[in-house]
């Protein structure tokens, strides 16, 4: 039981120090995913209450799962530790399985900001947040709400352990300090290092036990166990601040400096058509003496070319034009075969696209029985031979929702009453290939579009997603830049989500450049920083910069040569 409980130790406590280090990293991107939780249509309207306060939230979780994840590798406060890790996995546990079993078909009625009644279908969170955007930038797909219930219920079973310790377990002595604070070590480079690619959480714990030995050995004095969390919340809240105030130290976003935006953002159409191309290009060639032997032979019993006095022009007029429908003959074999090698190929690589469908609620003909079924099983099955359409009304006032069969339907009257018929969404039935970037990176303006996927010269991005939130000082240095640009040739674009702000936010601020338009939720993920500054080449993402740390244009130029 002994070593059971040293392994629960181990275990439990590291996940918990690379989970919310993680988290730290980017608590602001942790924020939004929490804002998500807090929509009236996700969780219910109690939880809006906590919508404003998403940021300090997402800053408490982090430094709570970091300091008791560090607190049961030290010892500190054993109880304690584990009675807040037991809350704090039964919590997540319950909330990994509400969003589980989401029902996006599910109808929630709730009361608007202004007072009026809204009815729409349930808000489902897809992406639980629990490792941030780690595990999308490492393995390439975050865990399934399913997995993360799962994974909670993992370490709610190590937790078990962890209560038989209650009397034996205190602060570390030294033995134990070998033992589990060495595993702990060997554990996290394994989870952090290896499947998430970062040591940071590696280097994390051992500074944070050359502290927790250095109190050890020089305060001895009763409430030595407080000074040490006291140090941990220190330390982790200093990370937390770090990243916050500056940017994240590992970037998992797909906008992270080395990254080919016109590459991530190619579909799973994309790719097919550049093989299918390449194909084309290769084998079409080696069809050319066969192509000029099949025109040989139809020349020969053509009638029109074998007409007596026929001129030269017109002889080379008509075999051009046998040339060209054999040819298209050719090419229709060689593009047939080259998407057929093109779908082979997508599917080896995992590039094949997602297939979506919508839900379909239908009753039964004969028995009444009322169930609903995808358009994939309802096409494939003819379902239509045996079922009858069902339609969801919903009265956007009063919140009353009706059921009525297609032949009963009549739109007009439903409409004159208040009712609206509830469309189905689409969702992912099989899943596939979907780019990292999507395709809804758009700055609304064809030129720009095109020069931050592709040109060739150097190209500064002021991203601010709310001008109103802007830090205005930041601007003093982004016109220098933008001076300095002009000079230089460099390309210089500058996007908001709120343009309708840019007007008088130019004027307040002497600004120079226009803003384009772009979605908001593109702005945040490009950069965790408003304003923020990014540096491109050849839709390359080659240097990022915070508010706070907006480069002079020397300085500009002095990244710039280290990159040439």
């Amino acid at each position: 039981m002994k070593y059971l409980i040293y392994i629960a130790r181990i275990v439990v406590g590291s996940v918990f120090v690379v989970s919310g280090l993680i988290k730290a990293n980017d608590a602001l991107g942790f924020s939004y995913k929490l804002e998500e939780y807090f929509e009236p249509a996700a969780l219910g309207s109690f939880w809006t209450m906590f919508e404003n306060f998403a940021l300090p939230i997402a800053i408490l979780v982090c430094v709570a799962e970091v300091v008791l994840g560090l607190s049961l590798l030290f010892g500190t406060k054993y109880k304690l530790t584990v009675i807040f890790i037991s809350a704090f996995l039964v919590f997540f546990g319950f909330l990994t399985y509400y969003t589980a079993q989401c029902d996006p078909y599910e109808i929630v009625t709730y009361v608007g900001e202004t007072g009026e009644t809204i009815t729409t279908n349930r808000q489902c969170v897809l992406d639980c947040g629990c490792f941030g955007d780690a595990l999308k930038g490492s393995l390439g797909r975050s865990l399934t709400p399913w997995e993360s219930f799962q994974k909670d219920m993992v370490l709610l079973f190590f937790t078990i352990f962890l209560f038989f310790g209650f009397k034996s377990q205190k602060l570390n002595n030294e033995r134990k300090d070998k033992i589990i604070l060495g595993g702990a070590l060997l554990f996290t480079a394994g989870f952090g290092g290896y499947v998430f690619g970062w040591w940071m959480p590696l280097a994390f714990i051992a500074i944070a036990t050359i502290l927790y030995v250095i109190i050890k050995w020089f305060y001895v004095r009763k409430g030595r166990e407080w000074v040490i969390i006291a140090m941990l919340i220190g330390i982790s809240s200093a990370f937390a601040w770090y990243t916050l105030t500056y940017l994240p130290v590992k970037d998992y976003r797909p906008y992270a400096v080395g990254n080919n935006v016109a590459e991530l953002r190619k579909s799973s159409d994309d790719f097919k058509q550049e093989i299918m191309d390449a194909e084309i290009a290769k084998n079409m060639p080696t069809y050319a003496d066969a192509i000029e032997k099949d025109v040989l032979i139809l020349l020969a019993t053509d009638s029109i070319y074998q007409i007596a006095n026929l001129s030269d022009s017109l002889k080379n007029e008509r075999k051009t034009e046998l040339m060209q429908e054999i040819t298209y003959r050719y090419e229709d074999l060689v593009m047939q075969n080259a998407e057929v090698f093109a779908m082979d190929s997508l599917k080896r690589a995992n590039l094949l696209p997602p297939v979506y469908a919508t839900m379909y609620y239908l009753q039964n003909k004969e028995t009444g029985e009322r169930k609903k079924f995808s358009s994939t099983l309802y096409s494939s099955e003819k379902l239509w031979e045996n079922w009858d359409f069902v339609y969801v009304l919903i009265n956007k006032k009063t919140g009353d929702i009706v059921e009525v069969e297609k032949k009963d339907y009549k739109e007009e009257e439903w409409k004159a009453k208040g009712y609206k018929k509830q469309s189905s969404a689409p969702f992912v039935e099989v899943p596939g290939y979907e780019p990292k970037i999507p395709l809804d990176f758009d700055f609304n303006d064809d030129v720009i579009n095109a020069d931050i996927l592709g040109s060739e010269e150097y190209l500064l991005l002021v991203v601010t997603w709310d001008l109103s939130l802007s830090k205005e000082k930041a601007f003093v240095k982004i016109n220098e830049l933008y001076t300095h640009a002009q000079a230089k040739g460099y390309k210089f674009y500058a996007a908001t989500a709120k343009d309708y702000l840019a007007e008088d936010f130019k004027n307040a601020n002497n600004v120079e450049f226009d803003f384009a338009s772009a979605d908001e939720k593109i702005l945040k993920t490009i950069i965790r920083s408003n304003p923020g500054v990014v540096l491109m080449k050849g839709g390359v993402i080659l240097g990022k910069w915070d508010k706070n740390r907006v480069p002079s244009p020397k300085r500009l130029e002095k990244y710039i040569s280290k990159l040439k």
